[in-house]
């Protein structure tokens, strides 16, 4: 049987809370993920479906090596890491639909070149390459505030796909989009997956899942529930 290029191992993760004031005095603990299990295959796409608050956008911010979880294991093809560990963060690509997360006064182009140069990874080719794949030529010299919400979205997927990492893992991706850049996106996905990627898809749209995934995991308040069949 093959090695998963990425396994989780009975993750858990808490958070504790001081709500109002005599929450200082009597803290609560919520439990965000409990036992989380399962693997990511070479060259394929999972899906993660699940209501607000199940835990999905946690769980992808543990992966990326960005929270530690309390309890449990991450293996890249077959040797544990660490939480954080620097191999992690190394393989790992996360795609985060946040607009905080740009330069407001900046245009498309410069944000891209920013981020770019920011990895030590400039390569103005590469640039070139995603403002195009994603429909962004014809904003490059746009400022970002004054984007469209499915602008916004368009150039935060341009930015997951600056750079080369064997895994890839989307929150939401397709929200804002149209049905053109949506299909474009998913289309995009898929040819990535046909050239040895491994990719995690978070979504709420789960016949945007059934058409795209080999398999889609259900989180339910931190606990993965039930496993369907995809449609690759």
């Amino acid at each position: 049987m093959p090695v998963p290029r990425l396994e989780v191992v009975d993750i858990h993760k808490s958070y504790t809370a001081w709500p109002g004031f005599w929450g200082l005095f009597h803290p609560t603990t919520r439990r965000v993920l409990t036992g989380v299990e399962f693997a990511l295959p070479h060259s394929g796409i999972i899906g993660l479906y699940g209501a607000n608050g199940a835990g999905k956008t946690t769980l992808l911010h543990i992966l990326a090596g960005l929270l530690h979880a309390d309890r449990g294991a991450i293996r890249l093809d077959g040797a544990a890491v660490s939480f954080g560990d620097i191999r992690l963060r190394q393989s790992v690509v996360l795609g985060l639909g946040e607009s905080r997360s740009f330069y407001w006064r900046l245009n498309v182009r410069q944000n891209l070149e920013f981020f770019s140069a920011l990895a030590m990874n400039h390569d103005r080719s590469r640039v070139d390459g995603v403002m195009e794949t994603f429909h962004l030529a014809d904003l490059a010299s746009q400022t970002f505030s004054t984007l469209s919400a499915g602008q916004m979205r368009r150039l935060s997927l341009a930015r997951a796909f600056l750079f080369d990492a064997p895994i890839r893992l989307f929150d939401e991706p397709t929200r804002d989009l149209d049905a053109e850049a949506r299909s474009d996106f998913l289309d995009h996905l898929a040819a990535r997956r046909a050239v040895g990627e491994s990719i995690l898809l978070v979504s709420h749209r789960l016949e945007e899942l059934q058409d795209l995934c080999d398999a889609i995991w259900y989180l339910e308040n931190g606990t993965l529930r039930k496993k369907t069949g995809g449609n690759p």
